[in-house]
């Protein structure tokens, strides 16, 4: 399995923005990011939805 480290708040943003965000964590990678990332996500709903798949795993 490959893993993928998201440094950059915008991948999730824009994932986010055009609805594709489950697709891309259905994907079959390890996705990691930091904590800095995750408290970027600040409009309503993109904290909450990234934070669901990561406490799913």
């Amino acid at each position: 399995m490959k893993t993928i480290v998201v440094n950059d708040t915008n991948v999730f943003i824009d994932l986010f923005s055009v609805g594709l965000l489950g697709e891309f964590f259905s994907l079959p990678w390890e996705i990691h990011t930091t904590d800095f990332v995750m408290l970027e996500l600040l409009r309503e709903g993109q904290h909450a939805a990234v934070a669901r798949y990561k406490e799913t795993g």
